[in-house]
């Protein structure tokens, strides 16, 4: 039912704002010519929860890619999912999402990440 609701925002947003399946395709597409107001931004997020998406899971393993079981588990532990959701809901709605990305960055700090931002031991 989540993914209902969350893919009836983002058709509606879509057709409002004129974009295809291939702007959205395009890596670099800029979601917030959406214009989407952020308890819209919510309810898209929420949808992935309602597939089974574990977002904080899935953002935890590209962030560790190629780095050691240590990294990985620390990672996945110590990553918050509300963070992570926030990041998402400002990605959607504002693009303005440094802070959370450095509140999740800087959460991951005791996992010794070679990231940008991240202090290593």
């Amino acid at each position: 039912d989540g993914l209902v609701g969350g893919a009836r925002v983002l058709e509606d947003r879509f057709e409002e704002a004129g974009v295809t399946p291939e702007d959205v395709a395009d890596p670099l597409f800029d979601s917030t010519r959406l214009g989407l107001p952020e308890e819209e931004g919510a309810e898209i997020v929420a949808a992935f929860e309602g597939c089974g998406v574990d977002i904080a899971a899935e953002l935890a393993e590209s962030i560790t890619l190629g780095m050691g079981e240590e990294q990985i588990s620390c990672t996945a532990e110590n990553i918050d999912p509300e963070l992570v959701d926030a990041l998402l809901v400002k990605s959607f709605t504002t693009g303005e999402n440094d802070a959370e990305f450095e509140e999740i960055l800087a959460s991951l700090e005791a996992c010794n990440l070679p990231l940008p931002g991240v202090p290593t031991e």
